[in-house]
């Protein structure tokens, strides 16, 4: 066997049990199992697990020997899954029905604390999102697992508060289905309170599993939010619910707007997968452009009036709508606001066309040339250097 190969196994093997001890499974690598192209993990007292290597495809995959504890099972899951290496065979795709809501759930555990998070989607828009912190002792010791069932748990009692019958669940962690359909027994507090809360609902479920860090945006966003749950403290209240705030913010922009004779319409960017939206302005048959209302977890909900090209039209916008009247325009705002909320995603093959877009309407008003917006919106490298060039002429213009 190449000594390549043998040292790519057992270092995998050596990844997934430092894994499964900090999840509290004792676990060894059985050295003397080394075969030309796989290696076994022994689990204590619960069989092991077999790593497979692919020199071909230079891929990892694993199978389960003699292991019958459906909890095992899933804590093996989550550690092979956490490392972002291939996962088994996913079972055969299923018809999803896009229709109506769509929920995506995920849970972390970042240093000693564990974080859920979810966001409800529909047309390929988020309409709600949450997030917070497990206490300790609702965890337990089942980590990471506690944050993906709680996640699931806040969706369903939205979907409930809102008299929704039918919903769309997507995960990456197994168990979140396995235990709601009986599939997995249920063996602890957690997981059992999880399979009865789930079970005295009159909701139709469709459970879909997605996989984990492969850029798909609202499950990556779901992921995003449960890691800045697992950042609040255990006592911290959930989140504000970041999409009422923005949507009230937009409702009061537009009557304010309406009270003052202005013709407007809202749009909202499909691909982008923070909050914005545009408002379209115009007044006695002329068009003045369009603000940017955005959402983000530090700034909350605030507008943007650097697109309304008139200046003096600009600063009527502004102090009419805008609660800040010391709030100045900054042409790179937009930019800022896009490179700041979209660089998690830049290792990802990701549309970054928000970002592009902003880069693009800079650019053109500082150098009156367009740049290659087809060719450089799924290029996160080359957005981040023309904005670097940007930053330096403005530099050099102060």
């Amino acid at each position: 066997m190449a000594k390549e190969v043998a040292e790519k196994l057992m270092s995998r093997a050596e990844e997934l049990v430092a894994v499964l001890v900090d999840s509290g499974q004792d676990s060894s690598v059985n050295k003397d199992s080394l075969r030309d192209y796989s290696i076994k993990v022994d689990l204590s007292f619960h069989g092991r697990v077999v790593i497979y290597y692919s020199p071909k495809k230079d891929k990892f995959s694993y199978q389960l020997e003699k292991v019958t504890d459906d909890e095992v099972k899933a804590v093996v899951d989550l550690a092979w899954t956490s490392k972002d290496s291939t996962k088994p065979s996913l079972p055969a795709e299923r018809d999803v029905d896009t229709s109506g809501v769509q929920i995506y759930v995920d849970g972390s555990y970042i240093n000693d604390s564990v974080g859920y998070g979810a966001v409800a989607v529909e047309q390929d828009k988020a309409v709600w999102e949450t997030c917070g912190s497990v206490p300790p002792e609702e965890a337990g010791t089942t980590r990471q697992v506690a944050g993906e069932l709680k996640a699931t748990i806040e969706a369903l009692e939205w979907c409930k508060s809102k008299n929704i019958q039918q919903v769309c669940i997507f995960y990456d962690y197994k168990g979140i289905e396995d235990w709601a359909t009986g599939t997995w027994k249920a063996k602890n507090a957690v997981t059992q309170q999880y399979a009865q809360y789930i079970s005295s609902l009159d909701v139709n479920i469709q459970w879909v599993k997605v996989e984990s860090h492969t850029g798909d945006r609202w499950n990556e966003y779901a992921d995003k939010l449960a890691k800045k749950g697992a950042g609040t403290s255990s006592n911290a209240p959930k989140q504000q619910d970041l999409y009422g705030v923005f949507d009230d913010l937009t409702k009061r922009i537009k009557s304010i707007l309406a009270a003052n004779d202005f013709l407007c319409e809202t749009k909202q960017d499909k691909k982008d997968p923070c909050y914005h939206r545009q408002i379209t302005i115009s007044k006695n048959d002329n068009s003045l452009g369009y603000i940017n209302i955005y959402a983000t977890d530090k700034k909350g909900a605030y507008v943007l009036f650097h697109e309304v090209k008139d200046t003096e039209q600009r600063c009527a916008l502004e102090a009419l709508l805008n609660p800040d009247p010391t709030a100045k325009c900054d042409i790179f705002a937009e930019i800022e606001h896009y490179y700041a909320e979209l660089k998690p995603f830049a290792a990802f093959k990701f549309d970054f066309i928000a970002l592009a877009r902003a880069v693009q309407s800079v650019w053109t008003d500082l150098f009156s040339e367009t740049l290659p917006i087809d060719d450089i919106r799924y290029d996160f490298k080359a957005l981040e250097k023309f904005f670097e060039q940007l930053k330096s002429s403005r530099q050099r213009k102060t």
